[in-house]
C-alpha cells in the first residue's frame, strides 16, 4: 500500500474519533455564547475563565462542522492544513482538561436534585434555570435521562432554583450553597391547568449524603454575631465538634482531634493562609488573625477524606470572602477597651497601686457594590488593631568612674577617638531615670581593674535601674483585601460574567 493510501486511512480514523467525541460532548451539555451554541462537558470545567477560554474554541469547532455540508465550502474545509488545525486544537483541549481539574480548590460548592412528575416518575430534559440572589448571575442546563441535575462550582450564597417543562406548572425552590457541600434540591412538578407558577418552600434536607465529610459552616452573621474575644478569625473553629482550645502551652490556638496545631491547614478563597514558619494560623504576635469583616462564610472540616482537601492531617478551615452585589453596601466597626472599663486587680489593691494603663484600638470597615449591574463588582476591606501597653525597662549604663578611666586611657591610646566615645557616654548620662541609677556590683570590670586603669576593684563598672514611667510599647497590623483576579495582576475589581468564577487575593 502507497503511503499516500496509508496516511489517508490514518486521517480518516483520526477523525472519525474526533466526530464521535464532538458528538458524545454535543449530547452531554449545551451551553450558549455569543447567541452561538457550542458542545461541552459540564464535568470538564473547573471555572469560568476556563469555560470561557474552551467555549470559544468550540464554537470555532461547531462553526467549521456546519461548513463541512456546505457543498460550496467544502473544498475550503477539506483542505488538509485546515483539518489538521482542527484536530490538533480538539487534542490540544482534551489534553488540557486534566491540568484544569488538578487545579480545583475548596472555595465553592454545588446544588444538585431530581425533577419528578406527580407520579414520582422522573423528567427527563427538563429546562431547569439557577439565578444569584445576590448578583443576579444565571445558569441553565437540562436534566438528564435519569431526572437529574447538577450545577457545580458555585460560590456559597443563596439561589433560586426553577424547573420549566411543557405541560406542567413551573416550580421554584431557593437552596444555600456552602463550601464544599452540596446542597439537594428535588423539586416536583404539578400538571398544568393555566398559567401557573408552584413555589416549593420545604427546607433542604439536614443530612446531606452526597460526602462523608464532617464539616460545620458558619454564615456571615454567625461569624460577625458571635462572641469573640479579640475578633480573631480562627476563634470560630473552637466551636466545631473535635476541636478544643489549647491550654497546655506550645503553638496555636486550639487542636483538633488529639492533633497538634500544627496540622490544621488555614485557607483563603482557596489559597494557603498558614504562617510559612510555623505552620499555624497566620496571625503575628498578637496571635489574634484579622479577617472577620471580610468572610461571607467559613467551613470547618475535621476529616476531609475526599479529593480537594489535603496536605494536612487535622482541622481544614477554609474562608471565602466578600463580594460585591447589585446592591451597595458597607460597614464600619470600632471596639476600645481600656482601664476605665476594667477594674484593679486584687493585688493591685492590696498594695495600693492604681489600676495599670492599657489601651486596645481596634476597627474594621467594608464598601462594595455594583459597578456594572449583573456583571462587575467590586468590594474593599480593610481591618486593623493597635496595643498601647506601658513597659518598664531594666536599663543598663557604664559607671561615671568607668566613663573616666576610658577617656583616660583614650587619651594616651587613640585620642582621636575621645570626642566620640565622650558623646556617647553623654546619651548614657542623660537618659531618663539615670540619676536613680545604682550600681550593678562593687567589684570592679573584669580584665579593665588594675593600676594602670585608674579604675579600683572597688569601683563598680555598671550602673542598673527601671524605668518608673514606662516606655509605650506599640504593635500595629493591618490587613487589606482586594478583589481581584489573580492572573491578571489583580486590578481593584472582579469582573463577573454569567457565572462568577473569580478567585480573590488578599494582600
Amino acid at each position: 500500500m502507497s503511503n499516500p493510501a496509508r496516511f489517508k486511512i490514518w486521517y480518516s480514523s483520526i477523525l472519525a474519533i474526533v466526530d464521535r467525541a464532538f458528538t458524545s460532548l454535543q449530547e452531554q451539555f449545551i451551553t450558549r455564547i455569543d447567541g452561538r451554541k457550542c458542545a461541552l462537558s459540564k464535568e470538564a470545567f473547573p471555572s469560568e475563565y476556563q469555560m470561557r477560554r474552551i467555549t470559544v474554541k468550540f464554537s470555532l469547532v461547531r462553526e467549521l462542522r456546519k461548513t463541512s455540508h456546505d457543498q460550496q465550502r467544502r473544498p475550503a474545509f477539506s483542505s488538509p492544513s485546515l483539518r489538521i488545525s482542527v484536530v490538533m486544537l480538539i487534542l490540544t483541549v482534551l489534553v488540557g482538561i486534566p491540568a484544569h481539574l488538578g487545579a480545583q480548590s475548596v472555595t465553592s460548592g454545588d446544588i444538585v436534585g431530581l425533577v419528578t412528575d406527580p407520579s414520582g416518575a422522573v423528567v427527563s430534559n427538563a429546562s431547569v434555570t439557577l439565578k444569584s440572589q445576590e448578583n443576579g448571575s444565571t445558569q441553565a442546563q437540562s436534566t438528564n435521562s435519569r431526572g437529574g441535575y447538577r450545577f457545580s462550582l458555585l460560590l456559597p450564597g443563596r439561589y433560586t432554583v426553577s424547573v420549566a417543562v411543557a405541560g406542567f406548572q413551573e416550580a421554584n425552590a431557593t437552596a444555600v450553597v456552602t463550601i464544599g457541600q452540596a446542597a439537594t434540591v428535588n423539586l416536583s412538578l404539578a400538571l398544568s391547568e393555566a398559567t401557573s407558577t408552584v413555589e416549593v418552600t420545604s427546607d433542604a434536607p439536614l443530612l446531606q449524603t452526597e460526602n462523608a465529610d464532617v464539616s460545620t459552616s458558619f454564615t456571615e452573621t454567625q461569624i460577625s454575631q458571635t462572641p469573640n474575644p479579640g475578633n480573631d478569625l480562627s476563634y470560630i473553629a473552637q466551636t466545631a465538634p473535635g476541636v478544643v482550645q489549647n491550654t497546655q502551652g506550645g503553638n496555636g490556638n486550639f487542636s483538633a482531634y488529639g492533633l497538634p496545631a500544627t496540622s490544621n491547614l488555614f485557607t483563603l478563597n482557596g489559597q494557603n493562609e498558614n504562617d510559612p514558619f510555623l505552620n499555624l494560623n497566620n496571625s503575628g504576635a498578637t496571635n489574634l488573625l484579622l479577617g472577620n469583616n471580610d468572610v461571607r462564610e467559613a467551613t470547618v472540616v475535621t476529616n476531609g477524606y475526599s479529593g480537594q482537601y489535603g496536605t494536612l492531617a487535622g482541622a481544614n478551615v477554609n474562608y471565602v470572602t466578600k463580594s460585591g452585589s447589585n446592591n451597595f453596601h458597607g460597614n464600619a466597626l470600632y471596639w476600645w477597651n481600656g482601664r476605665a472599663l476594667n477594674a484593679n486587680s486584687f493585688f493591685n489593691n492590696q498594695n495600693g497601686a492604681p489600676r495599670p494603663f492599657d489601651n486596645a484600638n481596634q476597627w474594621a470597615a467594608s464598601f462594595g457594590g455594583p459597578i456594572k449591574k449583573d456583571k462587575t463588582f467590586f468590594f474593599v476591606d480593610t481591618e486593623g488593631l493597635r496595643f498601647v501597653l506601658p513597659t518598664s525597662t531594666n536599663a543598663r549604663i557604664p559607671s561615671p568612674q568607668f566613663q573616666a578611666a576610658t577617656l583616660a586611657n583614650l587619651a594616651n591610646a587613640s585620642p582621636a577617638s575621645v570626642p566620640f566615645y565622650t558623646s556617647l557616654f553623654n546619651l548614657y548620662q542623660n537618659a531618663p531615670g539615670a540619676g536613680r541609677a545604682t550600681p550593678l556590683n562593687n567589684l570592679g570590670c573584669d580584665g579593665f581593674t588594675d593600676a594602670t586603669s585608674g579604675l579600683g576593684i572597688t569601683q563598680p563598672c555598671a550602673l542598673a535601674f527601671t524605668s518608673t514611667v514606662g516606655q509605650l510599647s506599640t504593635e500595629y497590623l493591618i490587613h487589606g483585601t482586594d478583589r481581584s483576579e489573580y492572573w491578571a495582576q489583580r486590578p481593584p475589581v472582579r469582573a463577573l460574567s454569567h457565572r462568577p468564577r473569580l478567585p480573590s487575593h488578599t494582600h
